[in-house]
């Protein structure tokens, strides 16, 4: 069977949503809102012990920080704000921040403590700013960027594209050193994109 190219795939996708965006926004704001407060109401809490502010899943509480974030800033409810900002001390206190045997970040990890920082007090300076900030500069001086980015080369093309993707986004929020190296190996692990991979549409 003739495979069709995942680029028209798109453009057909695009096309055909388009006509239906401005009357399907009241749902999709309504979908926010909904899936806002169940994040808020499955977010483990106090009694929880270790996993206090985290959904049980150590690698996704960065995403769904982050997601928090995007839904305070349209809508402004404080209970997103306060689950967001303990999805983000769970990030701290699991990947041990600021001990000498400090784990780091997952890319949604580095990338929810970013999106926390751009809605603190002061962007420019906050404990959420300076971990990932710190990570960079860990992963440079320690492994040595390109080294450490190979980690994830290895992986099936897309999911590649993914994790580095969002390092670049967070690195380049914390300005990082090496800036230039997550966006140039992202480019490259894009080139390697196509039909075959498990999520093409995913990694453009």
């Amino acid at each position: 069977m003739m495979r069709i190219p995942f680029v028209v795939l798109l453009s057909v996708a695009l096309v055909s949503m388009a006509p239906s965006v401005a009357l399907a926004a009241p749902d999709i704001y309504t979908g926010i809102d909904l899936s806002a407060d169940r994040l808020v109401d499955d977010q483990q809490g106090s009694s929880s012990g270790v996993w206090e502010g985290s959904w049980l899943e150590v690698g996704f509480t960065g995403a769904s920080v982050a997601g928090l974030v995007q839904g305070y800033e349209l809508y402004g409810e404080p209970d997103w704000k306060t689950s967001a900002e303990a999805g983000g001390d769970f990030i701290l206190a699991e990947t041990k921040y600021g001990e000498t045997d400090f784990k780091g970040f997952f890319g949604e990890g580095a990338y929810g403590l970013t999106r926390l920082s751009m809605i603190s007090s002061d962007p420019s300076s906050n404990t959420w700013r300076t971990a990932v900030a710190f990570y960079y500069e860990d992963v440079r001086t320690f492994w040595g960027t390109n080294t450490y980015i190979d980690t994830w080369s290895v992986k099936e093309d897309t999911s590649a594209v993914y994790d580095i993707a969002i390092h670049t986004l967070a690195s380049y929020y914390v300005e990082a050193t090496d800036k230039a190296i997550w966006r140039s190996r992202l480019i490259d692990e894009l080139a390697d994109v196509d039909d075959l991979d498990d999520a093409p549409t995913m990694a453009l």
